[in-house]
């Protein structure tokens, strides 16, 4: 606390030098929780924005596995001009701070919720996404579930030259969102229990995703709103020829990965610390992580850096108000010195670094 009294710049270092220990004395044990706010700085749009893609595209028809199964096209078209939005986004000082970390031994996993690939591109190598990656398409085939590269699946399907621009083979983009449409709205938006977010969790799995996307299209079939031929423009697997090929990220009406979220909670209940950033911690089960860790560690610290206070701050027994590209290189660099110090013995308490 007599921390707090400093003024701001030695407040700072002060704060530094108390998370960046706690971080050390986890022993290898750290996880670190991110979203949004962590790619902020590499440029990733929001869609929500003026201009966005949901001034284009309803969510629900372009993010939703019915809406998939409805108009893979469709879904792919979106992807594209995702892809095309994305392609110049590189990680940021702070994905690359995280990747360091991880080779200095001290960050065990980064738990993510984004889906821009970013903390593999940094170097990071021990990643869990939670909600996908939607940099590659995976097969929906059963016993094939191989992923491909977007840009060989646009290429492949002629809508993207060797440069990686656009062609003229690819469909042209709406103009404007589609107003909706009772039935096939209610068809789209049907949060009925075959979903494996709301069935039990044995079938909440990745690799139940193949059985829940064939009871969508049986489903679809007997309702007779599948369009066949619609299906079958979508890309196909190169790997086995013939399975469906969809975005790798977790889509609405599908339910995480129960292996991967399995390892996440697990992880979470040894970490001594988590590092949180960039998450505002309204998003289940991503912001179970850093109490799973207080309930189970006696001790155990969050570190928390958001450029404001969050749902998670709560908790937090150090909030930095900034953002991941400025702390993180910070703590990155006084986790260097300490350790070539060979001093890890920096004790403090709960406070607030502005």
């Amino acid at each position: 606390r007599a921390a707090l009294r400093l003024p701001p710049a030695e407040r700072w270092e002060a704060a530094l030098r108390v998370a960046a220990s706690w971080l050390l004395e986890a022993g290898g044990t750290v996880v670190v929780s991110t979203g949004a706010g962590m790619s902020a700085e590499s440029g990733i749009p929001t869609y929500r924005d003026q201009g966005g893609l949901w001034e284009l595209y309803d969510q629900m028809e372009v993010s939703h596995i019915k809406g998939f199964a409805t108009n893979p096209t469709k879904c792919w078209r979106f992807e594209l001009e995702l892809h095309q939005l994305l392609k110049g986004c590189l990680p940021n000082d702070g994905h690359k701070a995280l990747a360091e970390l991880e080779q200095l031994g001290v960050v065990k996993t980064v738990v993510t919720q984004n889906v821009d690939g970013l903390h593999l591109t940094s170097g990071s190598k021990d990643v869990i996404e939670l909600h996908g990656n939607e940099t590659r398409g995976i097969c929906m085939k059963a016993d094939c579930r191989k992923t491909v590269p977007y840009e060989t699946i646009f290429k492949s399907l002629g809508w993207m030259d060797e440069n990686g621009e656009t062609t003229a083979a690819a469909p042209a983009l709406p103009t404007r969102k589609a107003a909706r449409k009772g039935d096939v709205y209610a068809e789209l938006s049907d949060s009925s229990t075959d979903s494996p977010r709301s069935s039990s969790s044995s079938s909440n799995e990745r690799d139940a995703a193949p059985d829940h996307f064939d009871k969508v299209l049986g489903k679809l079939r007997k309702k007779k709103k599948l369009d066949e031929q619609a299906l079958a423009a979508g890309p196909k697997c190169p790997h086995c020829t013939d399975g469906v090929l969809k975005p790798d990220a977790i889509y609405f009406g599908e339910g995480l990965d129960r292996k991967t979220l399995k390892r996440a909670l697990a992880l979470s209940g040894q970490a001594r610390a988590v590092l949180v950033v960039g998450t505002s911690g309204v998003v289940a089960p991503a912001n179970k992580i850093h109490k799973i860790a207080k309930a189970k560690q006696k001790g155990s610290r969050v570190v928390e850096v958001n450029p404001t206070e969050t749902d998670i701050t709560v908790d937090a027994d150090i909030l930095f108000m900034s953002t991941a590209a400025t702390v993180l290189p910070a703590l990155c660099a006084e986790i260097r010195r300490l350790k070539s110090d060979g001093d890890a013995a920096t004790q403090g308490s709960s406070c607030v670094v502005t």
